[in-house]
């Protein structure tokens, strides 16, 4: 490894700052400023900790350990900025890094074997903009978009193994391909954006940032490092009544940002924000790997298109 970028420092030394915590080591200056001086590498101090001894042990402690710490990281550092950090030993270690380039290339050398199989953490920044007609009056939300190799167009729910579009053709024209191209191979972009503009029905996704644990669109290996600014969604949508969340990872997001109870498939709670009252549905994901019939699907949300109201 070469000398690491400041960043790239930080998560690093963050990371190793949760672990002595969690084995019951007290965070001091004098322990930040021990370590960065060279008496021990920290490496050395997490690897003994939790006894990893092989490549599968620190690919565990990669996956399990590491990455969710990288969420934790990148909030902290939202939260956080300059010196105004309310632990003595980040204080430190903010001061360290202003006054110094410190080499982390010796330490790194003493556990080479192990440490090369450390991956670069690689965040994306959401790729599409907010929809948002004028005069929404529901506003639907997802958790992040797949890979772009996946891509059929430049809008929402674009994986054409995705039923999302076919749910909203089932809903409201009876045909579940009302909203494909003539070929059958793609979506309508423009149909279907013309077709929310009129109906007033907006988009966006829960998380703003993230970390794919593993290289495919599963919510279950996606970690959100930074989530959607609700109350700025909600002021530029004054018309929304209702959200409706298309996944366990949206709507776990949601109740993380709001004051509501967890709503029930197809049914809603509801929160309020600045004097509105705005119900939460927890719609059927539109993924092929939720279990449930397409035509069923379409069912549930026609019941809650026709309880938000003025659709039909």
């Amino acid at each position: 490894f070469q000398k690491m970028d400041r960043e790239r420092c930080l998560k690093d030394f963050a990371n190793w700052c949760s672990i002595r915590q969690k084995s019951g080591v007290k965070l001091t200056s004098k322990s930040v400023n021990s370590a960065l001086n060279g008496d021990g590498s920290y490496f050395d101090v997490l690897l003994k900790k939790l006894n990893i001894r092989t490549e599968q042990e620190f690919d565990n402690f990669y996956n399990n350990e590491y990455l969710p710490w990288v969420k934790k990281y990148f909030e902290f550092q939202k939260k956080y900025k300059g010196n105004k950090l309310n632990h003595q030993a980040f204080k430190e270690l903010y001061k360290f890094f202003e006054s110094t380039d410190y080499d982390f290339a010796q330490l790194r050398k003493q556990n080479r074997t192990i440490l090369e199989e450390l991956k670069e953490i690689k965040t994306e920044i959401h790729p599409l903009e907010p929809f948002f007609p004028q005069g929404a009056r529901l506003l639907m939300m997802g958790s992040f978009p797949p890979k772009r190799e996946r891509w059929k167009m430049d809008f929402y729910y674009p994986n054409f193994q995705n039923d999302m579009w076919r749910i909203f053709g089932l809903v409201f024209f009876d045909d579940k391909e009302h909203f494909l191209t003539a070929d059958k191979k793609s979506f309508c972009e423009q149909r279907i954006r013309d077709f929310l503009i009129r109906q007033g029905i907006a988009l966006t996704d829960s998380g703003r940032e993230v970390v794919r644990q593993k290289d495919n669109a599963s919510d279950k290996f996606l970690e959100i490092v930074r989530k959607i600014d609700l109350s700025d969604v909600l002021r530029q949508l004054p018309h929304c009544v209702a959200i409706a969340t298309t996944g366990q990872k949206a709507t776990d997001t949601l109740l993380s940002l709001v004051e509501a109870s967890q709503p029930p498939v197809g049914g809603f709670s509801t929160f309020h924000f600045e004097g509105r009252t705005i119900r939460l549905y927890r719609m059927p994901s539109s993924s092929r790997a939720y279990p449930k019939p397409l035509p069923e699907k379409a069912a549930v949300y026609k019941r809650m298109f026709g309880e938000v109201g003025g659709f039909f």
